[in-house]
């Protein structure tokens, strides 16, 4: 008596086509994880950089509101007060704040600083300063109003 055993096994074909699909599975997940990974460094470095604008901005805001009086200086500007005095100067792309107590660069990538003097006096009205981010050239204006009724109202609003 013959009896035939046949075993239940895959073909050669069966685990080719098998490697073949999982390969590309495997080539698929990958492509999409180094899409996502260099999207959300992307996101990451632009972020770090609006950051940085956003300091900027409100410290020069902070800096020209609390300030009496504003005056040109070579590539830059000094805020007087009757506590401090603060200088700002843009050198090598880089917009510098020093004080009596410290230097810091506020920011990098200014290309350009442009001021309007306040009548027909030594002070500075208007600020012009021309940022890149990512690419892009911004410009952001900052304004300090010496009238009295300025004055007047900035007193009120600070509440001294």
């Amino acid at each position: 008596m013959k009896h035939s055993a046949s075993l239940k096994a895959y073909t050669i074909m069966d685990v080719l086509l098998g490697m073949v699909v999982s390969s590309l599975v495997i080539s698929i997940v990958f492509f999409l994880f180094t899409s996502v990974s260099k999207q959300s460094h992307d996101f990451q470095q632009v972020r770090v950089e609006l950051n940085a604008y956003l300091i900027m901005n409100n410290v020069l805001n902070r800096d020209i509101d609390q300030a009496e009086e504003i005056y040109a200086m070579p590539n830059g500007f000094v805020l007087e007060n009757t506590a401090t005095s603060i200088n700002y100067q843009l050198k090598e792309n880089q917009l510098i704040r020093a004080t009596e107590q410290s230097e810091e660069v506020l920011f990098e990538n200014c290309t350009e600083l442009v001021s309007e003097k306040y009548k027909e006096s030594a002070l500075i009205a208007q600020l012009n300063l021309k940022i890149k981010i990512q690419e892009r050239e911004i410009v952001c204006h900052y304004h300090k109003d010496y009238d009295q009724a300025a004055v007047i109202n900035q007193l009120l609003i600070n509440g001294h």
